[in-house]
């Protein structure tokens, strides 16, 4: 729920999804929406209905999380939570900047 995350993820939803009934112009709209000054509730809202359509969508989650990653590689638009960021340096035996 960082940034405009919900943003990025329902374009790759939207990029990937299977046909153009209902959900996709749900999604479609939740991908041309700023999302960085929404309250977290609507963020919190906006994340449930992004994971119950990569729950229902043919490619799964396991693909859903390529796409994703490739999206970090490719873009670096998707902001990391710092605790995550945290979390990852020091199990790579990094150290962590404040």
């Amino acid at each position: 729920m960082e940034k405009n995350n919900i943003q990025i993820m329902a374009k790759i939803l939207v990029d990937n999804w299977h046909n153009t009934d209902k959900v996709y112009k749900e999604l479609e709209k939740l991908s041309k929406k700023d999302w960085t000054e929404e309250s977290l509730e609507n963020k919190g809202d906006a994340a449930n209905q992004l994971l119950k359509r990569i729950e229902d969508s043919n490619m799964g989650k396991g693909y859903f999380a390529q796409l994703l990653s490739e999206n970090i590689v490719d873009n670096d638009t998707l902001k990391i939570p710092e605790y995550i960021e945290n979390a990852i340096v020091w199990a790579c035996g990094g150290t962590i900047v404040e």
